[in-house]
């Protein structure tokens, strides 16, 4: 979320760039649980090191999770 908000890098971005890195062939559904797994924080404690509260990075997560979905199946 920060560096989607600081930088002008999206999430989608991110993707394209690990499949170019790591010369994974792309799969349909190769990359759908990246990017549920980035909204999961179950295991994160609120602190000092979160950019903003919990409750707002896993609202914007559930509104950005569709969106780099539909990216990945739309685009590879």
């Amino acid at each position: 979320m920060a560096i989607e908000r600081h930088t002008g890098r999206t999430v989608d971005e991110g993707l394209g760039l690990f499949l170019e890195r790591y010369v994974r062939p792309p799969e349909p559904f190769a990359l759908e649980p990246v990017a549920r797994a980035l909204g999961y924080l179950g295991d994160v404690d609120e602190g000092d090191l979160l950019p903003v509260g919990k409750v707002e990075i896993e609202a914007y997560w559930r509104r950005r999770q569709p969106e780099i979905i539909r990216s990945v199946a739309r685009f590879g």
